[in-house]
């Protein structure tokens, strides 16, 4: 798919850009680790996985590295990390400082594995590439899944929820709800084969995320996708077959999730004193269900020890224990100091992406998806903050799904610039710094 890049206040067919051989290496670092991550937070997990995920992260920093340009790295990027350090070095205060800085650092590794994925990519072209380069990784993962809740219903359910090979619940709902915003983001701006196989994918994830039976996923995953479409929605009458196309591979995934989310699908049952419901069934009757109110308060006692600067890491038998809340386990680890550092940078970034929002309207096709495709991810990981505080997990798949989406929502306008400005035919643009917090009017086209 060639680039449009406006030229004389019009919109030309750029030269076509061949893709680095080393953004699919760096990419197939990352399908692996879309795999691994989830399996070394399982209970069954051994050591052996563990060191595989955290080697998997050395060498994508490491690769990455080698296409590494600092200049792309904007204040947004530095702030990010920024708070990712804070986090990771208040396990220097808390009562297990060892323990605590070797599961904090899993999480500053994802992070810092997810920028330099982010900065080294040269063009849309790499990003494209990275997408179909994911997508047999995100396959093989739904064919494990499936095949095991399938095989065995019985003891892959728990309370009702899908809970495979020892992974929680959640943790599923959640790596599939960032398979599934980047499914969608492939089969927009693909056109080759592979987007079919993200197709397919979909189907399955939306089905995993839904009996799953995680309510922060289905929103994670509901609000990334709305962004996605509306950068691929846009100007539906100058490519009303593109759209019919992304109906027709969406579709069956809206309709299997639609079917599963108003029907009584699965068993109802008890435990003790617990009443359980199946995926679809727990969502549709426990939507506004207060399931948090209890754990907060706890982790509100816990702060209340040392408001200041926070425990250090929330920890019980030298593993990590999750407030469900994102913001709450700033507050519990890292007290007020923690809290007012993410409020700042919050603030930046939520600036940023409405500045983003209102100019990306008048880019070409694939420049705006992919904003809004960073946009998507950034408000479902802060959506899904509210509701769990795994994105501060090194584990899970959000961590590294941040640090890339912060630095493309802050590259996008630079890169637009960079393939605006008038060239010569066959030339391959060169990379400037990135202007942090630019302007509506900075990223407007080069006429």
């Amino acid at each position: 798919m060639s680039t449009a890049i406006p030229q004389g206040g019009q919109f030309t067919p750029a030269p076509r850009l061949q893709p680095k051989p080393s953004s699919r290496a760096q990419f197939v670092l990352a399908g692996l680790l879309l795999l691994v991550a989830p399996l070394s937070g399982s209970g069954d997990s051994t050591t052996t996985i563990k060191l595989v995920r955290i080697a998997l992260s050395v060498a994508m920093v490491v690769g990455c590295f080698a296409h590494f340009n600092r200049a792309r790295v904007g204040k947004l990027s530095r702030g990010l990390l920024g708070v990712a350090l804070l986090y990771t070095l208040a396990a220097v205060w808390s009562k297990d400082p060892v323990y605590g800085l070797l599961h904090k650092g899993m999480f500053l590794a994802s992070v810092i594995a997810g920028i330099v994925l982010a900065a080294s990519l040269n063009s849309i072209s790499d990003l494209r590439v990275g997408l179909r380069t994911i997508a047999p990784f995100i396959c093989f993962g739904i064919g494990a899944v499936v095949f095991a809740a399938v095989a065995d219903p019985n003891s892959h359910y728990v309370f009702g929820r899908l809970a495979v090979f020892g992974i929680n619940a959640n943790a599923i709902g959640q790596s599939a709800a960032a398979m599934l915003i980047l499914s969608v983001s492939h089969i927009v701006l693909d056109r080759s084969k592979w987007r079919y196989l993200s197709g397919l994918n979909l189907v399955a994830l939306g089905w995993i995320v839904i009996a799953t039976g995680s309510r922060g996923s289905v929103l994670m995953a509901a609000a990334g996708c709305a962004l996605v479409c509306v950068g691929a929605f846009r100007g539906v009458a100058r490519n009303i077959g593109g759209v019919l196309v992304f109906l027709a591979m969406t579709s069956p995934a809206l309709v299997l999730v639609g079917a599963e989310l108003t029907s009584d699908y699965g068993a109802e049952g008890t435990i003790g004193d617990r009443n359980w419901t199946t995926g679809g069934g727990r969502i549709q009757r426990e939507l506004l269900k207060d399931t948090r109110s209890e754990m907060w308060a706890v982790c509100l006692k816990q702060w209340k020890a040392s408001p200041v600067v926070g425990v250090g890491w929330f920890a019980a038998n030298h593993r990590s224990r999750s407030t469900m809340n994102m913001y709450l386990q700033v507050l519990v680890e890292c007290g007020i100091v923690g809290v007012l550092f993410l409020a700042i940078w919050l603030i930046s970034l939520l600036s940023w992406c409405a500045r983003l929002a209102k100019v990306v309207g008048g880019w070409p096709a694939e420049y705006r998806v992919c904003a809004w495709l960073s946009l998507g991810c950034v408000f479902g990981l802060l959506i899904h903050g509210i509701a769990e505080s795994s994105i501060l997990l090194g584990t899970t798949v959000n961590p590294l799904l941040l640090g890339f989406s912060v630095v493309m929502v802050e590259r996008m306008p630079v890169m637009f610039n960079i393939a605006a400005r008038p060239r010569k035919p066959g030339t391959v643009p060169k990379s400037r710094p990135a202007r942090p917090m630019m302007r509506p009017s900075n990223v407007r086209p080069v006429r």
